[in-house]
């Protein structure tokens, strides 16, 4: 077997992947929030890390989780729009199309929409600490703010392949020109 061939094949199975995630995302989300009874006490200590001093609620108000959802489907958006693009360069890859404009351009936006997706995850996670104390007493109300090393890690993996599809695009005119020359 090729290495085209393998990497024809392993593109197929990431894509499927990648197509599963896009259409489970969303529905977890919604499912997380609706059984907060459940899911609530891991959310809410990883959003808020436990900076809200345990006054976190057990259930939700319908407003609550209709915000919640809504708050954390901007990050989910641009982790799906991610996925599409990554889909669309597996489907490249698949076909055996490996520097074409097509995947070059998505690449570049598969790194622009994670370094977006991040932004959304740290905005999200504010509104979340302030959906999750709302209901709470004056002075218990808490809005938190904060990035982790995870999303740190992200943005830099986002930029790495920002960085790569500018080396496929320099690496396609490149090979353009040469070709001219012959």
């Amino acid at each position: 077997m090729s290495d085209l061939t393998r990497l024809g094949r392993i593109s197929v199975i990431l894509s499927r992947i990648a197509l599963g995630l896009i259409v489970a995302l969303p529905m977890l989300t919604i499912v997380v929030w609706l059984r907060f009874d459940i899911f609530g006490q891991e959310l809410s200590s990883h959003v808020v890390k436990g900076w809200c001093d345990g006054k976190v609620p057990t259930s939700l108000s319908p407003m609550q989780t209709t915000l919640g959802i809504l708050a954390m489907m901007l990050p989910t958006a641009a982790v799906m729009m991610g996925l599409a693009y990554l889909r669309k360069l597996l489907a490249g890859f698949a076909i055996g199309q490996i520097f074409t404009i097509e995947n070059i351009t998505a690449l570049r936006n598969f790194a622009w929409a994670i370094a977006i997706a991040i932004v959304l995850d740290i905005v999200s996670n504010s509104m979340i600490s302030v959906i999750l104390t709302f209901n709470n007493a004056p002075g218990h109300r808490e809005l938190t703010i904060g990035i982790g090393s995870d999303q740190v890690l992200t943005i830099f993996a986002g930029a790495i392949f920002a960085v790569i599809a500018r080396v496929m695009e320099m690496g396609r005119s490149l090979a353009a020109e040469n070709a001219e020359f012959l």
